[in-house]
């Protein structure tokens, strides 16, 4: 039986959430108390809230602190602040960690954020939140440094936060969540900040990868190299998305006559035919001639990596003019790489692009052989193998090839969508191999047709992306028409507006948080999650509702108040895309991008 990843990597997520708590050295009630007291010795206190701060621990493993107060009726609001235990154990009882926690948490007191006054929209209101976090990370610093301990006890509880959360989800997520990604926020604080914002911008890279911008990404991978030459998973990375933009952007008519290749995972910790298909074009070729060089720069900034050689060897197989030279090198090279293999995964994704580069050359029945020979060696399900299976027909299998043959088929059909070009060739043969095994082939669902989150508004010639450094809008737009500040507090977090107000964006912490146009043709272009389905759809500022529907239902939205200088507009939010649209006469009048929850 086939076995799917995610099964196993819920198994490791819970035992490494099992073993943090696992850990934990003695830190008392009057430690804490004492810490508190000698940190609201220094800090501000605010009028609202009744001193001194009411301090408890919380008995669970959560991993967590807080500050609050207590509401009665014709009393000052009480102070307090509460620790769980399981934040303690996380941090093995050391004193600098907790001692930094304790402080944010004083500083979100002194700062006034305990039930404050917020906008109605809930996309600024997520901002607003923002913004607390950060400014109680720098009161909190200085209040450390005020009692003679270093800076960096803050910036060593946020990356110990950083930890805690892992390298697994979704990047965009965890870059617009009501708190700020840790390491952002820790490069505020820093008196080097050059390494973690280079990280930052590592995961602003990861992020377009998700929404199949890859070309997007690849720049971003470049910039945080460039701030950081150390980062050598960011040359890889680089290379590989430039060579995912170009398969990526292939003509369809290619990409159907190839076998379906397997790039392999992104580095995300920190430190068919012989001829030349017709249909290539020159711009494929020099997609194609971007990723060699950017492969050229990660072999010289991450030598020793094995990644580098690998996609290498995937880029030779997918020489865009089919030369045979080329291909039959990419072939040597993945057959050694498949004969080395001691990981499934490694073993199932090289066999996948032997397979390719084989039926390139016209050896069919070698890139079966190659393929489900891997097959048989594994328990775990690859999608590309299966895919690519299911377009080859053999004779003369035996009937354990077929059954497993048959099992793989059955589990891709359910797994992915209809529109997928491959799935009514894919399905003809499962019924063919099920019928040469005398069964009756298995009722399957296809899986519905899932859309990338959008990140980007085309404006005329300019691509405009959430995340975006907002410097670089303004390099691209010019200077704004106005500019509008939501609280005195935080400077940071704006409205900009240009065109008249038709186009405009958040700001938070010199980054963009949301992007909103009316300019008449204009674009949000969305792309399926699944790589397999080359279809682009595009939603334009001025298209027809009936249009529109063409690509969403209505239905799927919701009405929400979402902020325009200040004040709230209605809009329809989908919010499995964070996006948003409003209509008029019958017209689509705007387009906006914003994660707001």
């Amino acid at each position: 039986m086939i076995k799917r990843l995610g099964l196993r990597l819920a198994t490791l997520i819970l035992l490494a959430t099992s073993a943090v708590g696992a850990l934990g050295a003695e830190f008392t009630l009057d430690d804490l108390k004492k810490m508190v007291r000698e940190i609201e010795a220094i800090a501000p206190k605010n009028e609202a809230y009744q001193y001194p701060i009411d301090v408890a621990f919380e008995e669970d493993d959560e991993v967590n602190a807080y500050a609050s107060a207590i509401f009665e009726e014709g009393k000052k609001p009480q102070a307090i602040l509460r620790v769980h235990t399981g934040l303690v154990k996380f941090c093995d009882g050391d004193a600098r960690i907790i001692r930094a926690v304790v402080a944010h948490e004083v500083a979100h007191l002194a700062n006034g954020h305990v039930k404050p006054s917020e906008p109605a929209a809930r996309d600024l209101a997520k901002l607003w939140t923002r913004v607390q976090e950060t400014e109680a990370d720098l009161s909190g610093a200085s209040y450390l440094e005020r009692l003679g301990h270093a800076n960096k006890d803050m910036v060593d509880m946020l990356l110990k936060l950083e930890t805690l959360r892992g390298r697994l989800g979704s990047w965009l997520g965890r870059l617009t969540g009501t708190h700020p990604d840790p390491k952002a926020r820790a490069a505020r604080i820093s008196t080097e900040p050059a390494v973690l914002e280079s990280f930052v911008q590592f995961d602003v890279a990861l992020t377009y990868m998700e929404a199949r911008m890859f070309g997007i990404a690849s720049r971003l991978f470049d910039s945080a190299a460039t701030r950081y030459p150390m980062l050598s998973a960011a040359y890889v990375n680089s290379a590989q998305a430039s060579l995912m933009n170009y398969y990526d952007n292939l003509p369809v008519p290619v990409k159907e006559n190839w076998f379906r290749p397997d790039f392999g995972p992104l580095l995300t910790d920190i430190p068919l035919s012989e001829a030349r298909d017709p249909e290539i074009r020159d711009s494929d070729r020099r997609r194609y001639a971007e990723a060699l060089l950017k492969l050229q720069v990660a072999a010289e900034k991450a030598s020793g990596n094995p990644r580098v050689a690998e996609l290498m060897a995937l880029a030779q197989v997918l020489e865009p003019d089919g030369k045979k030279d080329v291909l039959q090198a990419g072939i040597a090279a993945l057959r050694k790489l498949t004969g080395a293999a001691t990981d499934t995964w490694d073993l199932l994704r090289h066999a996948v692009n032997l397979g390719l580069g084989l039926d390139r050359v016209g050896d069919v029945q070698g890139a079966y052989d190659a393929m489900i020979g891997a097959q048989k060696k594994s328990e775990y399900f690859n999608p590309a193998i299966a895919e690519n299976l299911g377009r080859i027909s053999v004779k003369g299998a035996s009937k354990e090839t077929d059954a497993l043959t048959a099992d793989v088929l059955a589990m891709w059909l359910a797994e992915t969508p209809s529109s997928n070009v491959n799935w009514s060739a894919v399905k003809k043969n499962y019924e063919t191999v099920c019928g040469r095994l005398g069964v009756e082939p298995k009722k399957v669902e296809p899986k519905p047709s899932y859309l990338c989150k959008p990140l980007t508004v085309t404006l005329g010639d300019k691509t405009l992306g959430l995340l975006d450094p907002v410097q670089e809008i303004v390099d691209g737009l010019g200077p704004a028409d106005l500019r509008i500040s939501f609280d005195s507090r935080y400077p940071d977090l704006t409205e900009m507006r240009w065109r008249g107000g038709d186009f405009s964006i958040f700001t938070e912490s010199g980054r963009v948080m949301r992007l909103t146009t009316y300019v008449a043709g204009s674009s949000v272009s969305l792309r399926p999650v699944n790589t397999t389905d080359s279809r682009e759809f595009l939603l334009t500022v001025g298209m027809s509702e009936d249009d529109f529907a063409k690509v969403l239902n209505l239905k799927g939205a919701k009405e929400k108040d979402l902020a325009k200088g200040g004040k709230v507009e209605t809009w329809m939010y989908f919010s499995g895309l964070n996006l948003g649209v409003m209509f008029e006469d019958g017209k689509l009048k705007g387009i906006t991008i914003t994660p707001a929850y």
